[in-house]
C-alpha cells in the first residue's frame, strides 16, 4: 500500500506540494470531486483537520466557518460541563439560544439542575 502524500503542517492540515505551490489536500479533495475551488472554504465535518474523506468535506463561507470554530473553541473549554451549563464563581448558569438570542435561564448550585432546567427550557419550545 502506498503512502499518503504531503504532509501535515503546524495547524493539523495535510498539505500537498504541486509545482512548487502547496495546496490543502480537502481543497484539493473538493477541486477533484467537483471540477471547481470550493468558494471560499473547506470545513472538516467531524473537526479532524487531515481527515479529507469527501464526505467529510462540506462548502462554507468564511463566516459560516468562523461562527462554527467559536462553537468548536466555546465547547472544548467547558467540556466537562452539560450542553447549556456554564461555570461561575462557584455557580452554575443555564444558557440556551433561541431564535438567534442567548437566554439566561438562571443560576444553581449544581450543574445537574442547571442542564435540567435547559433540557426543560428545550423541550418547551420544540
Amino acid at each position: 500500500m502506498g503512502k499518503r502524500a504531503g504532509s501535515i503542517s503546524k495547524q493539523g492540515y495535510r498539505r500537498i506540494g504541486i509545482n512548487g505551490k502547496t495546496y490543502r489536500a480537502g481543497r484539493l479533495a473538493f477541486l477533484y470531486m467537483t471540477g471547481r475551488w470550493p468558494n471560499p472554504e473547506v470545513d472538516h465535518e467531524n473537526k479532524v483537520r487531515d481527515d479529507d474523506r469527501w464526505n467529510n468535506l462540506r462548502e462554507l463561507t468564511k463566516l459560516q466557518n468562523m461562527q462554527n470554530r467559536n462553537r468548536v473553541s466555546a465547547r472544548k473549554k467547558q467540556s466537562t460541563l452539560p450542553i447549556g451549563v456554564t461555570h461561575n464563581n462557584k455557580k452554575f448558569k443555564a444558557l440556551a439560544r433561541h431564535l438567534g438570542k442567548r437566554i439566561y435561564l438562571g443560576t444553581f448550585e449544581t450543574s445537574d439542575e442547571a442542564h435540567q432546567v435547559y433540557l426543560t427550557f428545550i423541550g418547551a419550545i420544540t
